[in-house]
């Protein structure tokens, strides 16, 4: 029902109009303002607000309501009125008052409801196989997708559908990316959220877009957009430097729920699920802090589509995958793909490049030239702890080397060993190494010497 259909100017000196009338009725059931529009059905924040403006005007022009017969005859009226007047009498309250209600009546409650409606609207149906294979092949072939592509996007998908249901633990990130442009990522996370939030109008992405800043409310009075959407599209959606904010990201992706506050309002809760479509031209790797993450699904777009297809058709695809994708178990699809979302983060490609500087010929020659001890193998000189890796690193890095101390110690256990003890490595043992290290880059350069006289040999000059 629509606060509309109530007639809000038929008041008389002996009557006041509907919409006062259904006011005053819960006004004395004890209701206030957000329990009495609570009944009504609103499709947007703007709608609740012009309601709220609507009904004061009502009240404080109501003809019963504002005479002495009445106000004299029944005092609790002329209390009500006061509270109106109070509010519309004033600009600035009639500019605040209806923001902070409307704001937090949409946020804490109706987008959630509108939000659930077109979901079940959309998914509430048997699930047709047939369309879906048919889906999943051309979209496969379209967008180059490989297999483990296809299972990453089903899952994803199941996890919007599902709900509350589906474990936080497991939830992921759906990341599309690619260095090339026009290679489709784009439209394809446009539609997939248009669909997963239960619209079938290309034109609507726009309403499911947001940014980093937003859902983990960085700027003032931010209110998440999965409070409104069951799935929400961020573009681009990491800073250059995640370095402060990526131990609170990584709870933002497996939490739920929160709370938030409007201008002029008070504190009040929303309800979401941390879904999140991102699309980028950079790799995972770029942003991520730790060694490694599994709370993404990256899907790597490298070529244009094989086919093309205007924003509806793929608008039509991506619905016919997503409605109809058979269910799954969520643990043992999130084994299956347990490897392929296991993402390489900032630290280990940090420790690799230390690696491979640790089997060049200038840090072969430092283990070389350490001062040795002889006769005695576990002679306190002939313990090497990590300061001795960090140290010759510090020659080109400065203060840095020791920020990365991690990934320098994980380096030398790499190509070294592991520590005796976990505490220090042996000269000895590092030299040997060294040696081997050394031989076989030796024999790998005669090998490709070799191989490239056979292939001169074979030219016909």
């Amino acid at each position: 029902m629509k606060i509309t259909e109530y007639n809000a100017t038929n008041s008389t000196s002996d009557r006041p109009s509907d919409l006062a009338a259904a006011f005053i009725a819960a006004s004395e059931r004890g209701d206030t303002m957000v329990a009495f529009l609570s009944q009504f059905d609103f499709d947007s924040r703007e709608e609740i607000e012009r309601a709220i403006v609507e009904l004061c005007r009502a009240m404080c022009d109501d003809k019963w309501l504002g005479s002495k017969q009445t106000q004299t005859s029944i005092p609790s009226m002329k209390c009500l009125l006061r509270r109106f007047t109070d509010i519309f009498g004033k600009q600035a309250q009639i500019d605040k008052y209806p923001a902070a209600i409307s704001g937090e009546m949409w946020h804490g409650n109706y987008a959630r409801m509108r939000r659930e409606k077109m979901v079940s609207s959309m998914f509430d149906r048997e699930k047709d196989l047939t369309r879906y294979k048919a889906a999943y092949e051309r979209l496969t072939a379209c967008y180059g997708l490989s297999e483990i592509d296809e299972k990453k996007l089903h899952f994803f998908v199941c996890q919007v559908r599902a709900g509350r249901e589906f474990p936080d633990s497991l939830r992921r990130m759906l990341y599309v990316w690619g260095k090339k442009k026009k290679t489709g990522k784009t439209t394809l996370a446009k539609a997939l959220v248009c669909v997963l939030n239960g619209s079938e109008d290309m034109d609507r992405y726009a309403y499911f877009t947001t940014t980093l800043q937003t859902e983990m409310q960085i700027k003032g009075f931010a209110v998440p957009k999965i409070a409104e959407c069951r799935c929400a599209m961020m573009d681009e959606c990491f800073f250059n430097d995640m370095s402060k904010v990526y131990a609170d990201f990584k709870k933002l992706i497996t939490g739920r729920d929160g709370s938030a506050r409007l201008p002029y309002g008070q504190e009040f809760t929303w309800q979401g699920l941390p879904n999140y479509i991102a699309t980028s031209n950079e790799p995972l790797v770029n942003f991520i802090k730790d060694w490694n993450d599994r709370r993404y699904l990256s899907i790597n777009l490298e070529s244009e589509p094989a086919q093309k297809m205007t924003d509806s058709e793929v608008l039509e695809l991506v619905k016919d995958y997503c409605v109809n994708a058979p269910d799954i178990d969520f643990h043992d699809f999130a084994d299956d793909i347990f490897d392929a979302s296991d993402e390489r983060g900032e630290q280990t490609e940090r420790a690799d490049e230390f690696a491979l500087d640790m089997q060049k010929e200038e840090f072969l020659a430092y283990i070389g030239n350490a001062n040795y001890v002889a006769g005695n193998r576990f002679a306190v000189e002939n313990k090497i702890s990590c300061k001795f890796f960090v140290d010759y690193f510090a020659r080109q890095m400065g203060n840095e080397a020791q920020k990365r101390r991690k990934e320098i110690t994980k380096a030398a256990e790499d190509i070294f060993g592991e520590r005796y003890m976990g505490r220090f490595w042996l000269l000895d043992d590092l030299r040997k190494r060294a040696d081997e290290i050394k031989r076989g880059q030796y024999e790998s350069e005669q090998e490709n010497e070799v191989e490239s006289k056979e292939e001169t040999d074979k030219l016909p000059f």
